[in-house]
């Protein structure tokens, strides 16, 4: 079984002060969705209609859903633009179902959109994401995996209040977002309602792919690492395999936004984990740059190969002011033959939040794959 805490707070001397976040984008602080109490099935059957589509007759867009009885389709909110021109920025419009038009009253609707990804992220490091880009403020979240995450919010539309509960689901290489709105003066009579309807959405052809391909790098034949294409490798010359080195980096829009530190030291060596730590303090120094306090221990998941595993992270703070602040986390992972000591240097989740979810989901394919075998 893992272990939980290293040795690292202790071991890293820093009597710096960690910068304080200015903005929490901490979705885990926001409550969870509450427990309804749902029609039951026959009930919601008789007032639902089933629909199937395929948008843009592309199976991996298909889906299938109930409606309320007698809403129609918007069929002016369906885009025709191709999905492989949509930026992270822009959703294409899938379907749009809306519901009766009442007098002075309204109405209800129903937003499914898609947009292509282009790096591995989850669900919910997404949906974060989207709500600063949005300027929206989550009252509720509930992330079932790493690939769906539910959530409600206030959308301020004109002059009329919405209550919007989302649901968004990485399918391969793209994220659907199927949005339901509520007037806010309907909504304690529509909310079970809302629930439901979005509850009965499914993918027809679910795909697990990543969105990147994974590329693989092997430490002579004593140990492999898996990483995501994107990333730029940098190998060592490996002299003989008491200590072997990899980097990993991460440029986009030209500049140095993520880096990647693999260090291996066999147990020939007789050393201990311990005084890995203290050997690599040094290489993973940066000019201009403090290490500061601990931010938080992270569970993560390592390699069955792997009889020791723990994570920490740590403010790394600039000392010039026209310099951006970092994390880095650092792992110490163990099996019976090497120690691998790994580190992710990345802005903070304040400074740039989806190079940072970029970056983190980078930084679990290579602890969770790094391995003393190549299967």
């Amino acid at each position: 079984m893992m272990k939980k805490i290293l040795l690292i707070a202790l071991l890293l001397i820093c009597a710096w002060p960690s910068a304080i976040w200015a903005l929490d984008l901490e979705i885990k602080n926001v409550p969870p969705l509450a427990k309804l109490e749902l029609l039951p099935e026959e009930k919601f059957v008789k007032q639902t209609r089933l629909v199937e589509v395929t948008p843009f007759k592309d199976e991996g867009l298909a889906f299938k859903m109930r409606l309320p009885q007698y809403w129609d389709e918007d069929k002016q909110a369906i885009t025709d633009q191709k999905l492989n021109i949509i930026n992270k920025k822009i959703l294409g419009v899938l379907a749009k179902y809306q519901s009766p038009v009442m007098a002075n009253k309204a109405r209800s609707y129903i937003l499914i959109e898609a947009i292509d990804l282009t790096y591995e992220i989850s669900a919910k490091d997404w949906l974060a994401d989207y709500v600063i880009a949005n300027g929206l403020t989550l009252s509720a979240v509930t992330a079932s995996s790493k690939r769906e995450v539910e959530a409600i919010y206030v959308d301020v539309r004109v002059d009329q209040t919405f209550i919007v509960r989302l649901k968004a689901l990485i399918n391969g290489s793209r994220i659907i977002l199927v949005r339901y709105f509520v007037p806010q003066s309907a909504y304690q009579e529509k909310q079970i309602r809302q629930a439901q309807v979005l509850n009965s959405f499914e993918l027809i052809n679910q795909s697990l792919e990543g969105v990147e391909d994974i590329k693989t790098y092997g430490f002579l034949d004593q140990s492999f690492m898996s990483y995501p294409s994107s990333w730029r490798l940098q190998k060592y010359k490996i002299n003989n395999i008491e200590r072997m080195r990899a980097v990993l980096y991460n440029y986009d829009r030209k500049r140095l936004d993520g880096q990647i530190n693999v260090f291996l030291s066999n147990k020939m060596l007789e050393t201990t984990r311990g005084k890995e730590v203290m050997f690599y303090r040094d290489k993973l120094k940066i000019e201009n740059y403090e290490l500061g306090k601990l931010i938080e221990r992270v569970d993560l998941e390592y390699h069955k190969d792997m009889s020791f595993g723990a994570t920490e992270v740590y403010a790394l703070n600039s000392k010039r002011f026209d310099m951006i602040n970092y994390e880095l986390w650092m792992s110490v992972i163990e099996n019976e033959d090497y120690f691998y000591i790994t580190a992710l240097r990345t802005p903070t989740r304040d400074e740039d939040f989806f190079a940072w979810a970029r970056n983190v989901e980078a930084y679990k394919i290579v602890v969770k794959n790094l391995r003393r075998y190549s299967q």
